[in-house]
């Protein structure tokens, strides 16, 4: 999301509900997304937060390795932008995220 003065402007978590853009919090251990938004939801083909919940993502999968490879890099780092190739229900997507570091359950890291 970008700032009223075209730098990134990061807005709190609850507001993401709302949000007209997709936004998903990645559990980087565990390969999942724990939760999106309702756009979140439509950019990776799945009709609810279960049925995403329940989607696992293979190790070997590009996307998965660099997710884990930015949150191992960015550990110190609160929140940056990035470009990533998502495989998402129309197949590849190449899209600019703005990202942040959190802790999910267990304190384990999390995007």
């Amino acid at each position: 999301m970008q700032s009223g003065e075209g730098g990134i402007g990061f807005i709190p978590l609850g507001d993401f509900l709302t949000a007209e853009d997709p936004v998903w919090v990645w559990d980087v251990d565990a390969r999942r997304i724990l939760w999106a938004n309702h756009a979140g939801r439509t950019l990776w083909g799945e009709p609810s937060l279960d049925a995403l919940r329940a989607r696992r993502f293979k190790a070997q999968n590009k996307f998965v390795a660099r997710l884990t490879a930015l949150a191992r890099q960015n550990g110190a780092q609160h929140d940056w932008s990035e470009t990533l190739t998502l495989p998402v229900a129309e197949g590849e997507r190449t899209i600019k995220c703005y990202m942040q570091m959190l802790l999910v359950a267990g304190n384990r890291p999390g995007l």
